[in-house]
C-alpha cells in the first residue's frame, strides 16, 4: 500500500478502490499451470505464462514480469520475460517453515542484520532501499552469479505427518476461514479491540497449524493452549460463525439431559412421599386438591367474565374511535373539495357581475335612445311651432 500513496494526488478513492478489486479480481485465474498460452493476448495481458515467471526461482525469473493485468508495462521498462526453461517455484533461499510469523519476519531479521554489518551510512540506506541482493560494490539488485542453480531436483518442503492430524488441520483451518469471511463482513461494524482480537486468535491458530504440519514437540501444547482460548473468547461472544448450530444443538441436549434428569427427581420425590403417606393424609390431600379444584374454577369463571367485560368496552372504544375517524375522513374530504368550491363560488360572483354590468349597460344605452328620442321630439316640436 505504501506505493499506492502517490495516487492518492492524481486519483479519486472511489475509481483507485474499484480498479483495486479489478486487479485482484483479475489475477485469480491467472496463477494455474493448466493454461500454456494465449496467442495474442500475451503481448498485451498479464497471463497465467507470464505469471509463473514472475513466481519462479530460476534465475532468469528474478525481479521479472511486476505487471498486474497488464504486461505492456514491463515491456516499456525492461522487466519483461517470456517463460522459457520450467519454472521452479519459490524463494532463492528457501525458509523451511509453515510458521506463518517466521515467514513474516525473517526476510526483516536479513535485512537488518546486513544493515548493521554493513559499513557507511549511504551503504546503510542502499541496504534498505536496493534489492536484498545488493552490497558494496555490487548492482542495484545484486550479482546474477550469487543467485543459486536450480539443478531441477529441487524438493518442496513438505514434512510427513498422519492422516488424522491433516484431516484435524483441515477441520479448524475451515472454522478459522468461516471466521475471517465474517470479520471481513461485519468490520465496519465492530469495535476495534474486537478486530483486534479476532485477528490474534487467527494468528495464533495459523500458527498452531503450522507447527503441527511440523511435527514440532510442543506444537500439542500450543494447540491445547489455542483451542481453549479459542472456546474461551466464542462463549464471551467476540467471535461469531456459522458452525454456531453445532453449539445450539449442544446447549440443546445439555437442556435436555437438565431437564430429564429434574424430572426423573421429582417423580422419585413423588413416590417416596407417596409411599410415606397414610390413607387419612391422602383423604386430607384429596379434599384440599377439590377446594383448590373449585377455587380455581371460580377463578376461571371471574376471569372469563372479566374478559367479557373488558372485550365490551374494547368494542365500545372501538366503535367510538370508528366514529371518529369516520369525521376525521369526512373533514378531510370537505377540506380537498374546498379549493373547488372557493373556485366555483368565485367563478359564479363573476358571472353575476358580469350579468349586472350587461344590465347596467342595457340601462344605459336604453337611456341614451330614450334622450336621443326627446331630442327628436322636441326639435320637431320646436320646428311645428315655427311652421305654424
Amino acid at each position: 500500500m505504501i506505493f499506492n500513496l502517490p495516487m492518492a494526488l492524481f486519483i479519486p478513492p472511489s475509481v483507485f478502490a474499484v480498479h483495486l478489486q479489478f486487479n485482484l479480481l483479475y489475477q485469480f485465474w491467472i496463477h494455474t499451470e493448466v493454461i500454456t498460452s494465449l496467442g495474442p493476448l500475451e503481448f498485451i495481458l498479464n497471463t497465467p505464462s507470464h505469471h509463473r515467471v514472475h513466481h519462479g526461482r530460476n534465475p532468469y525469473c528474478i525481479d521479472k514480469n511486476y505487471g498486474g493485468t497488464l504486461i505492456i508495462w514491463d515491456r516499456l521498462f525492461g522487466t519483461f520475460e517470456a517463460e522459457d526453461a520450467k519454472v521452479v517455484y519459490g524463494l532463492t533461499h528457501p525458509v523451511n517453515s509453515f510458521d506463518p510469523i517466521l515467514l513474516q519476519l525473517r526476510p526483516l531479521a536479513h535485512i537488518w542484520n546486513t544493515f548493521w554489518a554493513t559499513p557507511g551510512f549511504c551503504n546503510k540506506l542502499s541496504v534498505l532501499f536496493k534489492g536484498p541482493g545488493w552490497g558494496p560494490g555490487k548492482p542495484r539488485l545484486g550479482l546474477p552469479e550469487e543467485i543459486p542453480v536450480i539443478t531441477g531436483k529441487e524438493v518442496p518442503y513438505n514434512p510427513s505427518v498422519p492422516a488424522y492430524l491433516n484431516c484435524y488441520a483441515v477441520v479448524h483451518f475451515v472454522v478459522i476461514m468461516d471466521l475471517y469471511i465474517d470479520l471481513l463482513a461485519t468490520v465496519t461494524m465492530l469495535s476495534q479491540g474486537t478486530v483486534l482480537l479476532r485477528i490474534g486468535v487467527m494468528i495464533l491458530s495459523l500458527t498452531s497449524f503450522g507447527l503441527l504440519m511440523e511435527n514440532r514437540p510442543k506444537a500439542g501444547i500450543l494447540e491445547i493452549i489455542r483451542c481453549s482460548v479459542f472456546l474461551g473468547i466464542y462463549k464471551l461472544g467476540y467471535l461469531r460463525s456459522q458452525f454456531s448450530l453445532l453449539d445450539y444443538s449442544y446447549e440443546r441436549k445439555q437442556h435436555e439431559h437438565e431437564e430429564e434428569h429434574k424430572d426423573q427427581g421429582r417423580l422419585t420425590l413423588l413416590v417416596g412421599n407417596h409411599m410415606q403417606c397414610s390413607q387419612a393424609q391422602m383423604g386430607k390431600s384429596l379434599t384440599h386438591m377439590t377446594r383448590l379444584l373449585r377455587w380455581n374454577n371460580r377463578v376461571h369463571v371471574w376471569s372469563a367474565k372479566k374478559m367479557k367485560y373488558r372485550y365490551l368496552e374494547e368494542q365500545q372504544t372501538c366503535h367510538h374511535s370508528t366514529e371518529h375517524l369516520h369525521h376525521i375522513i369526512i373533514l378531510k374530504k370537505l377540506a380537498a373539495l374546498f379549493p373547488l368550491i372557493l373556485v366555483t363560488y368565485f367563478g359564479c360572483w363573476i358571472i353575476q357581475i358580469q350579468q349586472k354590468s350587461q344590465h347596467l349597460i342595457l340601462k344605459f344605452m336604453c337611456f341614451e335612445e330614450l334622450y336621443k328620442a326627446r331630442n327628436i321630439l322636441s326639435f320637431l316640436c320646436c320646428s311645428s311651432d315655427l311652421h305654424f
